[in-house]
């Protein structure tokens, strides 16, 4: 199927919201610039970002849309919002009935053996909202007399739990994606809090970006050509990032353009890290 490509080489974009360019319409969103920019002779970008998907459905996603497209030489861009999306893959609900991952035995990703049911009510009905006892949560998150050091470990043990499955999520869709033999790189997005300096999430970005760096998987950073752009012009965040309505968040039209400058570095080979 050639619709949309017109006999150029496919770029796979997948990802979130983010990917999907949530608020601001097709044409200000990466296939519709890419199409403007210089390399649209060339390449014809395909764009599998969908709202509210994590790092697991990510993958399930970009492993679909290559079995479609290989026998075409792809470009595939695994894109990813690190601050939500490496959550969200631990998690059996989020706005949606979704697949739940874990560690198997081995080590590598799997799904929980659950069904998954087809609408919000099914879920409530079969498996609940997930929490036992509102006096026991409020207890717990809502006063201080849950010790601090009980959280703090509660965190250590979220995070490393989060790492170790979405780790194991990433190794697989990458000997997945060398075994296709389709030319491949990850692109990280990122929200308001990466533009000044360090992120609240920068240790879960150090961790995933370890990874690739350890699989030899080349990657980019969408906050280097913001944080750029925004030294050279004076720009702030409300410039970069929607500030109010259904796409409050997400990157503006300017912000689009601006982060195009990464898939033109990775469709050129001029990457951030991975490469060794």
């Amino acid at each position: 199927d050639d619709v949309g490509l017109e006999g150029r080489r496919p770029v796979i974009l997948v990802g979130d919201s983010f990917a999907g360019c949530y608020g601001t319409g097709p044409e200000a969103c990466f296939q519709g610039l890419l199409a403007k920019s210089d390399l649209a002779a060339d390449y014809g970008l395909l764009n599998y970002g969908a709202g509210g998907y994590g790092f697991g459905q990510i993958a399930g996603s970009c492993r679909r849309a290559v079995a479609f497209y290989k026998d075409r030489s792809p470009v595939v861009i695994v894109s990813l919002l690190v601050e939500s999306d490496l959550d969200r893959s631990l998690l059996g609900f989020r706005g949606w009935p979704k697949p739940q991952f874990t560690l198997a035995a081995d080590g590598s990703s799997k799904t929980l053996e659950r069904e998954i049911p087809a609408t919000r009510q099914e879920y409530l009905d079969r498996y609940g909202v997930g929490i036992r006892s509102y006096a026991w949560r409020f207890l717990k998150y809502g006063t201080s007399v849950w010790p601090e050091s009980w959280r703090e470990a509660e965190e250590v043990r979220r995070f490393e739990q989060c790492c170790a499955v979405n780790e194991a999520i990433l190794e697989g869709l990458v000997v997945d994606l060398r075994e296709a033999e389709v030319e491949f790189f990850f692109l990280l997005f990122h929200g308001k809090s990466w533009l000044g300096g360090t992120s609240p999430y920068q240790a879960k970005e150090d961790h995933f970006t370890g990874v690739l760096e350890a699989l030899e998987v080349p990657y980019l950073f969408s906050y280097r050509p913001l944080r750029e752009d925004a030294a050279r012009t004076g720009r702030g965040v409300d410039d970069y990032w929607i500030t109010r309505g259904p796409g409050k968040g997400h990157l503006t039209p300017l912000g689009n353009e601006i982060v195009l400058d990464c898939f033109l570095d990775g469709l050129t080979g001029n990457f951030h890290g991975g490469v060794r």
